[in-house]
Order: structure tokens, then sequence, then C-alpha cells
């Protein structure tokens, strides 16, 4: 009988705590991970006018460096069952908006927007490309952040971002909790390009620096070369559950 009761009140228990579970509150004052699943297909790269587009695209967890193309197909899918109330994509130039998207591919929560780079305004360096989905009724928003790969910039490091080691040639992005240790390995000593986000000076070859909060964009000239790197940092300082489907 002991037992009995033990157990029962165990079930009470838990179920007490089921029915106390509150869906999490969004706080407009906090910088939230950039995670929203983006794949992207590249149809003619600017290099390469014969390349093959790839198979089913590359797919991004919220943030990327981009190869350049002359024109791309992103395919937005939020997690956790958000709905498109809105989603806009901006760039350096325009904005494309829309409301209460329906399912696509196959009644997938997915839609399908084909982005066409302007020549001389939206193919140059430092076009971020920055994706929004708002969910008005939970309260899911995601977002993603994008940078494009440019002639300009070239110069190789690399890059070992929040527990990832990858080759960058010459455009990176690196996203992680705010305050957090990240580091460059550059191929060749450089020098700090001074901008609106402050930073330590590297060391030769090297640069660690703690992610700053918010989105900051760095650049480094090569000392030997004079070519240069430009890094965009994203600091968050909160996370959103993100249930699965």
């Amino acid at each position: 009988m002991r037992k009995f009761c033990k157990l029962g009140g165990l079930i009470v228990a838990l179920l007490f705590v089921s029915c106390g579970t509150t869906p999490q509150i969004l706080d407009t004052a906090v910088f939230y991970r950039r995670d929203l699943p983006i794949t992207v297909v590249y149809e003619t790269t600017v290099s390469n006018p014969e390349a093959i587009p790839l198979g089913g695209g590359t797919t991004f967890q919220g943030n990327g460096v981009l190869n350049r193309a002359s024109r791309y197909t992103f395919i937005v899918s939020p997690k956790g069952g958000a709905k498109m109330d809105l989603l806009t994509i901006t760039t350096c130039h325009r904005e494309f908006s829309g409301e209460k998207l329906t399912p696509g591919f196959f009644g997938k929560n997915q839609y399908k927007y084909e982005y066409i780079p302007v020549v001389g305004v939206e193919d140059v360096p430092q076009c971020l490309i920055r994706m929004n989905v708002l969910d008005a009724k939970s309260g899911k928003h995601a977002w993603a952040l994008f940078d494009v790969q440019d002639d300009e910039t070239t110069l190789p490091a690399r890059v070992t971002c929040n527990g990832e080691v990858s080759r960058s040639e010459g455009v990176s992005i690196c996203q992680s909790r705010k305050g957090l240790l990240q580091r460059l390995v550059f191929d060749e000593e450089v020098d700090f390009v001074p901008s609106n986000c402050f930073i330590d000076t590297p060391k030769g070859r090297v640069l660690e620096l703690k992610i700053p909060l918010g989105e900051c964009v760095f650049a480094f000239r090569g000392k030997d070369s004079g070519r240069l790197h430009r890094l965009t940092t994203v600091g968050y300082e909160g996370l959103l559950i993100r249930e699965t489907d």
C-alpha cells in the first residue's frame, strides 16, 4: 500500500509538471542565434558559366558564405512547426516580403525564392543577405545571414569557430555565443582595417577574438600581398527552443 501511494504521488507530480509547462516566450531585447535552415542551389556560377547546378543544394543552419553566382534558389524551411506569417529577404539593395505563405513542395512548410543579384549593385563586396521568418501566433521567429565570396576579398584563413574548423578563401562568417573566444590563422601576417567594431590587433598571422554581441564586420589586409579578408561575426545571447517536426 505504501509503495502504491508513492507511485501514485509520483504520477500526480509528473502530471502537474506536464500541465504547468508553458511555451518559451520571446524576449525582444535578446539577440537570438541565427538558425533558420536555408537550402541554396547555385544555378550558374560566375567563374564557370557551364557549371552544373548542385544536386539538391547545400543546406545552411542560419548562416554561411555563398559562392558567387548569377542566380540562386533559396528554399526556406523553418523548424519546429513555425509558420511563415511574414518572410522578409533583404540585401543591400532590395527587400522582399511575403505574408501568410502557403506550404510548398508536397505540403511541406517551405518557400522557394529565386534571387538574381543586380549587376553592379548586389554582386559587390559585403552585400549581406538577411532572411527573417516571423510566426505571429507562437513567436517561433527565425533568422539567417549570408555573405558572398567576391573577387576583391581573397586572403585565405583557417577559421576555428564554435568548435568547427574550416578553410576560408577570403570571406568568412563566425557565429557563437557572445564573449566566447574564436581564432583565425591567416596565410601571412595581417593588419586590422579599422571599423565600427573593435577587436584586439592580430598577432602576426593569428587573430583571437571574443565574439561581440550582434553583427560586426571586420577586414584584415595581408602585409605582403595586400589582399583582404572579410570576417562577419554573429554574437548571440539567447537560444530559442526548436521542437522537432
